[in-house]
């Protein structure tokens, strides 16, 4: 997959506070390994219907090969923009981990790893990932991203599974299991999945489960109002729904380990990233309003005990096992 991660990539490093989205190379559309990334992106890769029926993606058929130039020119948009999206997961999944829990020489399991974007991230960022998913599309990408990234090769190691619960792993065998726009894509059998991925967590090791957020009035994928009232539309129309975070603490606790629950801490609160853009651009008296008005509603949510993505489109769920 290349050599080893370039110098100056936070936890590769001695330089523990730089960003890892800033340490990553430009894009290059000349590339070979970005060029190979977007034919995966043509056939199908990180386009699955559902993902307890996935293989190659439904939307292989539709992305096939063509000499249309409107569709050939979309699909270049689209695997430009799969690609990119490694930075913003090093911003909101990966720093926040690293900073507040730690990576460097983790063993860490991304379930439905996709294109790889997070998976990278995470190497990049010094933990030792095995990156799982039931599309065979997908995970070239992810080889041919991790190649174009120089991510060492002993940072990753890329698994097919089959889709429904049961991971071909030990117990207690991973420091961290993140699992990322997944549970959304599981019309059923969620309790079995969420059982399973704490069943791999070595003690006091970390379940981390973003998703869309099962509360929120309007779905994040989809746009369907009302989603948590309308799950059986959801699955007879094969769109996706979010999970609750009540509901992700009853399946945590449904496994019979020990669970203390993290999430009330916000340690990925997008609101704080908000009011970090929105300083960046000079808007610093904004900046600042968004930043005390997000420590009001944290030091709120956090008297009654729930965390603040309860409000918001998507949650990040962050779980210890004790035992």
């Amino acid at each position: 997959m290349g050599t080893e991660p370039t110098s100056g990539i936070p936890g590769t490093t001695a330089d523990a506070h730089a960003s890892l989205g800033d340490a990553l190379r430009p894009t290059d559309s000349s590339d070979p390994d970005y060029l190979a990334f977007r034919e995966a992106i043509a056939s199908g890769a990180s386009r699955q219907d559902i993902y307890t029926g996935s293989d190659h993606g439904y939307a292989a058929r539709a992305w096939a090969r063509s000499s249309d130039p409107l569709q050939v020119a979309q699909r270049d948009l689209d695997a430009r923009r799969e690609f990119d999206r490694i930075r913003a997961h090093a911003s909101n999944l990966v720093e926040p981990l690293r900073r507040h829990y730690g990576l460097d020489g983790m063993s860490v399991l991304e379930v439905g790893c996709g294109t790889g974007a997070l998976a990278v991230a995470l190497g990049l960022a010094g933990a030792v990932v095995t990156a799982v998913d039931p599309t065979e599309s997908s995970l070239a990408a992810c080889r041919h991203r991790a190649a174009y990234f120089q991510l060492a090769p002993d940072r990753l190691r890329l698994l097919r599974v089959r889709p429904e619960p049961g991971l071909p792993f030990s117990d207690r065998q991973f420091d961290r299991v993140i699992v990322n726009s997944v549970l959304e894509f599981i019309p059923e059998g969620r309790a079995e999945h969420v059982c399973d991925w704490v069943r791999v967590v070595r003690p006091g090791g970390l379940l981390v489960i973003s998703a869309e957020n099962g509360w929120f009035p309007r779905d994040y994928y989809s746009g369907m109002l009302l989603p948590r009232l309308r799950r059986r539309t959801c699955i007879a129309t094969n769109r996706p729904f979010g999970p609750t975070w009540r509901e992700l603490r009853r399946w945590a606790a449904a496994s019979g380990r020990k669970i203390d629950d993290l999430s009330v801490e916000n340690r990925f609160n997008s609101i704080d990233k908000l009011a970090a853009r929105v300083h960046a651009r000079g808007h610093r008296r904004l900046g600042g309003v968004l930043r005390t008005a997000n420590r009001w509603l944290k030091e709120c949510c956090a008297r009654i005990g729930v965390p603040v993505d309860v409000l918001l489109p998507y949650a990040t769920s962050v779980f210890r096992v004790k035992d």
